[in-house]
């Protein structure tokens, strides 16, 4: 840390003084700001596995939504074995209003979910491990659009945003090989989005029938495939 003397010695004057004793608090702000990235580092070190999954088969139960083809996942999660958290990221797709009126399309992301987890060894009566995880986190509509048809009177897409919460829990069974494993399970979650915005116009006006908020059920079979597991297991 520099001093005013420090930077006499260097012949920097009065001046370059003055502002070396304004660097005090800098310096000391720097350290703070080296600690906290210490920290966050030792915290994002601790997640070393992570697992990549898909859901192809899932349904949704809903006064807003239904099914659209196939209701499908797909997601990464992160975990950290040493505080028993995963953290989570996915996106749900193949749903359409059952307003007739409203052709709705896009994605709902979930960003992120927090989980923690109960892991359960069943190594001794069968080569697998079962995995409980109950989690919670935030929802957000991506790139959801409406078509307003002729029947309305004009052929245009409305956006429409919201950010909302979910909830729910997830059963798992892992196959081990090495220092991967293969994940096969199902999952139940919650999802509420208290307000919705049609668009950015705010002299639209929604139709009659069209949701201001939506909440909805969705449960799915998922397939994920996971690394790092043996240093989870090691530790």
């Amino acid at each position: 840390m520099w001093t005013t003397s420090a930077c006499r010695r260097r012949g920097f004057g009065f001046g370059l003084a003055s502002l070396c004793l304004l660097g005090v608090p800098t310096a000391a702000s720097a350290q703070d700001a080296a600690s906290i990235f210490t920290t966050l580092g030792k915290f994002a070190s601790g997640f070393n596995a992570g697992e990549v999954f898909i859901a192809p088969i899932g349904f949704v139960e809903s006064d807003v939504l239904e099914e659209k083809g196939e209701l499908q996942q797909i997601g990464l999660v992160l975990n950290n074995p040493n505080l028993g958290i995963t953290v989570g990221f996915d996106l749900l797709t193949g749903f359409a209003a059952k307003e007739e009126s409203l052709d709705l399309r896009g994605a709902i992301t979930a960003l992120p979910t927090v989980s923690t987890y109960y892991n359960v060894d069943l190594s001794n009566t069968v080569p697998v491990t079962g995995t409980l995880g109950l989690g919670i986190g935030l929802s957000q509509l991506q790139d959801v659009r409406a078509t307003l048809g002729q029947a309305a009177g004009a052929d245009r897409a409305i956006k429409v945003s919201g950010t909302g919460y979910h909830m729910g829990g997830t059963l798992l069974f892992g196959l081990s090989f090495g220092s991967a494993a293969v994940h096969v399970g199902s999952s139940i979650r919650y999802t509420r989005f208290p307000s919705l915005d049609w668009t950015e116009d705010k002299a639209f006006v929604p139709p009659a029938g069209w949701p201001v908020s939506m909440d909805f059920w969705t449960g799915t079979v998922r397939v994920g495939v996971a690394i790092g597991v043996r240093r989870q297991l090691d530790q």
